[in-house]
């Protein structure tokens, strides 16, 4: 959403942000110095109509051409928002599995009144098409885009074969199979006498559920000191383009998926994944040509994985580096997801050269 919104506004057209958690600010600075209007609105409390009745006063009263939303919360509260003024027109986006989606029943109703619905993954696509063929028309994938700039290609790291580092970027939470990476290393110690390294990025689950699943995998880690030893979680960080160079390699062992932003920053900085065989995972990583896939649920799967890495010469970690980067080049880069929104865009409104976004 950050970068579509900059992506615009450096093409000349007129962008504002609608944020009801100001509190989350971690793009702001990108945002403003790009010069998009942000709007904030305060959600006070999980269910509250403020956020709607916001939107619906900023639709009502601004000429926007189109408006899109990201993720559930979002879209519903759009959709509501549009039954009130059928002033602009709107696109809501997917952008995750059908897996990890938990929507409200009635959500889907309200897309027969929309232009348009954008999923990032062809795994997702496929989905809806079978559950909801009455959208076909309607449905598009749009791949997400990296700042090809920010996340450069750099030389490989020499692997050293017990000295391997491996980097997970994401939400530490249930869905991001922490406890299953962690008996896979229990086992790769109990069979190969060593250890890779493993960091990870991101901030911890603090819901309930969030809270209960860190300390199994804590408590299953306090049991293993030598694999504790290994693991480290480095919390959130603004410097992830430049963490990825200084690792072999990123693991990213999710549940589920829609399109991770996390592997397509992997491949942009040259650098190889393991990642779970999961909804476009594969497409991205194309196995053995730009990493190793493997099953989530499966310790045996993902210890694997990591053995394979392990063997692999330096030539041609090295191409496979090469590869990553070439992929992302050609799929992944910011430049080719703004001139799809684009064109999507320019499809609901026609004939016009510059839109209010």
């Amino acid at each position: 959403m950050i970068g579509l919104a900059i992506g615009l506004k450096k093409r000349g057209h007129n962008v504002e942000l609608f944020n009801y958690f100001p509190h989350l600010d971690f793009y702001r600075n990108d945002i403003i110095n790009a010069g998009v209007v942000v709007h904030d609105c305060y959600k006070k409390s999980k269910f509250s109509f403020t956020p709607i009745f916001s939107l619906f006063n900023l639709l009502k009263n601004k000429n926007f051409d189109v408006a899109v939303s990201f993720l559930t919360g979002p879209n519903i509260f759009l959709e509501l928002a549009h039954l009130l003024t059928w002033k602009t027109r709107i696109i809501v986006s997917e952008r995750s599995s059908f897996q990890g989606t938990n929507t409200i029943p009635f959500h889907r109703l309200f897309y027969a009144s929309i232009s348009h619905i954008v999923v990032n993954s062809k795994s997702h696509y496929r989905w809806l098409l079978r559950n909801h063929s009455e959208i076909k028309k309607k449905l598009k994938v749009i791949y997400n885009g990296v700042d090809l700039d920010k996340f450069k290609f750099t030389k490989p790291r020499i692997k050293v074969k017990k000295q391997l580092k491996f980097l997970t970027i994401g939400r530490v939470g249930y869905e991001k199979n922490l406890i299953n990476v962690v008996r896979a290393f229990i086992n790769f110690k109990k069979k190969n006498g060593w250890l890779p390294f493993l960091d990870l990025v991101g901030r911890e689950d603090e819901s309930i559920k969030g809270a209960k699943y860190l300390k199994e995998v804590r408590d299953l880690l306090d049991e293993y000191p030598e694999v504790k030893c290994k693991i480290k979680i480095l919390g959130q960080r603004k410097d992830v383009n430049l963490l990825i160079p200084t690792y072999d390699a990123v693991l990213h062992p999710s549940l589920y998926e829609g399109l991770p932003n996390a592997i397509c920053e992997s491949l942009a900085s040259g650098r190889l994944v393991l990642a779970s065989d999961v909804c476009d995972n594969g497409v991205l990583i194309e196995e053995g040509k730009r990493g190793f896939l493997f099953e989530p649920k499966s310790p045996a799967s993902i210890e694997n994985a990591i053995h394979r890495f392990s063997l692999l010469d330096q030539v041609t970690y090295e191409e496979m580096c090469l590869n990553s980067r070439s992929f992302a080049e050609e799929y992944l880069s910011m430049d080719r997801m703004v001139s799809r929104y684009e064109k999507l865009f320019f499809s609901c409104i026609t004939s016009r050269t510059n839109f209010r976004f």
